[in-house]
């Protein structure tokens, strides 16, 4: 499996384009801008897209799910699906609950129609098969898509390079999420390769001797 970021120019939020061994089928984790572009990436390298995988609920992870979903369903491709939690779904059709009516002074929302839940695995393919880690304190219900053939984990805004996601939207003090990124990641691999939301790639082992918030 190939992964490739996609960081785009509103929000510097990364979407993860994965490409499947035979260079056929991909899937999109939290495309939140720039849809014309991550369409363009797609059918440059004539690839057809699975699913879209959201890992919480907040504007700048979705705001691309929709355009792009129309723009394929223009050009052939149909029967996307769209995983989220089904908390987060509700989140992402709500401009007030997802943060955008906040921060945007506009409404941003999107729509899943594949509901998972902690321990839920997606398998859409040979390549593509996720186990489902629910994590809680950013939002109530975020979901982290670890791949073990590949060994990478795909966090959003759970857990980050050197941080950890914010707490204060959902009132929780950040013990929450500490206690519930402890609980529910802890037990995979040292050398599994995080890829978060915002800023650079690391390592679960990495972040468990060197984060601040998890030490």
């Amino acid at each position: 499996m190939d992964i490739i970021t996609i960081t785009d120019n509103i929000f510097q939020t990364n979407t993860y384009l994965l490409v499947d061994n035979n260079r056929e089928n991909a899937v999109l984790i939290d495309p939140g801008a720039d849809a014309e572009d991550i369409v363009k990436h797609l059918l440059d390298k004539g690839l057809k897209l699975m699913a879209i995988l959201i890992t919480h609920g907040h504007f700048d992870h979705i705001g691309a799910v929709d355009e792009i979903i129309e723009i394929l369903n223009n050009k052939g491709q149909s029967g996307i699906k769209v995983f989220a939690h089904k908390q987060e779904a509700e989140m992402m059709e709500n401009a007030q609950k997802n943060l955008s009516k906040m921060f945007m002074a506009k409404s941003i929302t999107a729509k899943a129609n594949s509901f998972i839940k902690n321990g839920d695995i997606i398998n859409l393919s040979n390549t593509f098969v996720f186990e489902c880690f629910e994590i809680f304190g950013h939002t109530n219900n975020s979901i982290c898509y670890y791949n073990s053939d590949n060994k990478v984990l795909f966090t959003g805004d759970t857990l980050m390079a050197g941080t950890i996601g914010r707490t204060d939207f959902n009132k929780l003090p950040s013990e929450t999420l500490v206690n519930s990124i402890k609980e529910r990641l802890y037990s995979l691999p040292e050398d599994t390769i995080v890829c978060s939301g915002h800023g650079i790639n690391t390592t679960l082992g990495f972040e468990k001797k060197n984060n601040q918030y998890l030490i």
